[in-house]
Parts: C-alpha cells; sequence; structure tokens
C-alpha cells in the first residue's frame, strides 16, 4: 500500500510541474498609471485573466513551452509577446500601452 501511494504522489507532481504560469502589469505608456481590468490572454488556450486595481495579473496553469501573451483594452493599442514557460516556475512581464484614438462612425 505504501508503494501504491508514493507512486501516485510521483505521479501527481509530474502532472502538476508540467505547467508554469505568468505574473505582470499593465500600465499606460504615458502616464505610467495601472490599467484597471486589462484583459490578459495566452493566444489559442481558454487561460487568461483581468487586471487588478494595480494593474496587475497572474495567469496559472499553462502548459510549458512557448507562448504567446496578448493583452488588450479599449482605448489602447493591443500587444502580443512571446514567452516561454518553464515547468514550476512562474514568467514575469510588464505591458505599457499606447492610446489611441476611437474613430467614431457618423451615421447621414
Amino acid at each position: 500500500m505504501k508503494h501504491i501511494l508514493y507512486t501516485l504522489f510521483l505521479a501527481l507532481n509530474l502532472a502538476l510541474a508540467q505547467t508554469g504560469s505568468v505574473s505582470g502589469t499593465v500600465k499606460d505608456k504615458d502616464t505610467g498609471e495601472p490599467l484597471l481590468g486589462a484583459n490578459v490572454i495566452v493566444k489559442g488556450t481558454d487561460k487568461g485573466a483581468a487586471t487588478d486595481l494595480e494593474g496587475e495579473f497572474t495567469i496559472l496553469d499553462i502548459e510549458a513551452g512557448d507562448a504567446t501573451v496578448v493583452v488588450t483594452y479599449i482605448g489602447y493599442e493591443k500587444q502580443e509577446r512571446e514567452i516561454t514557460i518553464n515547468p514550476g516556475l512562474t514568467v514575469m512581464i510588464d505591458f505599457e500601452l499606447l492610446p489611441v484614438a476611437i474613430e467614431r462612425e457618423t451615421y447621414v
């Protein structure tokens, strides 16, 4: 019984070690102010998060390997960055978004 429990524990640790995470901040490039509610996703997955009051985010359980992190926020340019997720580690990445003018359509 002891051997079976050890094997299950080892298998669980190996399974958990195949993922990592990404954390960081999203700020306005001009003012340095944090952007609350910016969308941060790992492209091609269902993994994502919204930034908090300090512009901070964390996305957990990302498969190890190369990934693209995409940040969007209304009124700002979208940014994408390539990262490498290592098993059991957290990648730290900060974004500074540039504001863009929002065009309005005129209906006649």
